[in-house]
């Protein structure tokens, strides 16, 4: 009996100590500091770089056109180069041009000559019908015969400028000052009038850079 009542004192003893034992290790866990990484926050400026494509563009850039139509036959300039106001730049073929102005002198000369010669008849109708020579109805009509001819002679006279203006439209000068741009036609490129661009021409100072934001 002695015994059992040892051996069960013994039991009750090591129960006590493992359970002692349990809670001191866990009251050693929870007061261990936690492990963390700090990191120090630094202030400094950043360099932010962004890239596009974009192309550099004069300002107020220009068209050059000519005028009349034909093959470019000279030029006075290159592409690239700086130009003033005025400045020959191109030449197109003058030989029709040349041609309509002597065609158009020739018609001016034939209807003057023409009208001189009803002015001459209106003069003589006019003393015959002061003597009572002709009718009345004749001097009208060369009345209107004079004045048709001088609408004529007008008429041809506004075709010789037209020819004479052409003729000179066949140079092409510069309607700026500025920079040519590389794009400028070659020797034998056909123009039409008003529509082929025989070069640009922009001003080089500012220039700006055309780019999109994707």
């Amino acid at each position: 009996m002695k015994k059992k009542f040892l051996a069960g004192i013994f039991a009750m003893a090591l129960l006590l100590t493992g359970c002692g034992g349990e809670d001191a290790e866990n009251q050693t866990q929870e007061e261990m500091p936690t492990r963390v990484k700090a990191i120090k926050v630094l202030t400094t400026n950043a360099p932010m770089t962004l890239s596009y494509s974009g192309q550099i563009v004069d300002r107020d850039e220009m068209k050059v056109q000519s005028k009349v139509s034909g093959s470019v036959v000279e030029k006075y300039v290159k592409g690239g180069q700086e130009v003033v106001t005025g400045q020959k730049l191109f030449k197109i073929d003058d030989r029709q041009y040349r041609a309509a102005v002597l065609q158009a002198e020739a018609n001016l000369a034939r209807s003057r000559t023409v009208l001189a010669r009803e002015r001459g008849d209106l003069q003589r109708d006019e003393e015959l019908f002061e003597s009572n020579a002709i009718s009345e109805q004749t001097v009208v009509n060369q009345r209107a015969a004079v004045r048709a001819q001088e609408s004529e002679v007008a008429a041809n006279e506004a075709m010789l400028q037209k020819a004479k203006d052409d003729l000179a439209d066949t140079i092409v000068y510069a309607p700026m000052s500025g920079r040519l741009g590389i794009d400028d036609v070659a020797v034998g490129t056909l123009s039409t009038a008003g529509n082929t661009a025989l070069a640009t021409i922009g001003l080089v100072d500012p220039v700006f850079v055309q780019f999109a934001v994707v």
